[in-house]
């Protein structure tokens, strides 16, 4: 019985861990995407050069550098996505860049790509974590 009470206790906790480290910074990036496609002006750029990083095995990931024009000032922004991959866009290639008019410099590359890809994400944690909230529950109270 006591077994019970600890693998509901673990249960507890894994659910806290899991909304808090990863649910919860989804949620917050999700809601930042959205407000940015809602406030923010949608138009192209051109992937003009990459920053690198290395990995924690020492591989090379390349983040495009992407410049994009501003109507409303009349002028050129350069961004560097944070979004790192082990393979380059190519260079002179078109991606959408969504961003605010009173700060053109916070932009986001291919926020639509992005949304998706975390919507994604936050859905797989919900079925990981329902999968395994029902297998533990039906393993304690079957017995």
């Amino acid at each position: 019985m006591s077994s019970n009470y600890f693998s509901l206790l673990v249960l507890v906790l894994m659910n806290i861990v899991v909304y808090r480290a990863i649910f919860k910074k989804l949620l917050v990036n999700v809601n930042s995407i959205r407000n940015f496609l809602k406030e923010g002006k949608l138009v192209k750029g051109t992937v003009v050069g990459y920053t690198t990083e290395l990995d924690l095995d020492q591989h090379k990931m390349y983040a495009p550098v992407v410049e994009f024009f501003v109507e409303d000032k009349n002028m050129k922004c350069e961004i560097k996505s944070d979004d790192f991959s082990f393979t380059k866009v190519r260079l002179n290639s078109s991606v959408d860049v969504c961003y605010k008019f009173e700060a053109p410099s916070e932009a986001i590359i291919n926020p639509h790509k992005n949304l998706t890809l975390k919507i994604i994400t936050m859905a797989l944690v919900v079925l990981l974590m329902a999968a395994l909230n029902v297998g533990i529950i039906f393993k304690i109270f079957s017995h």
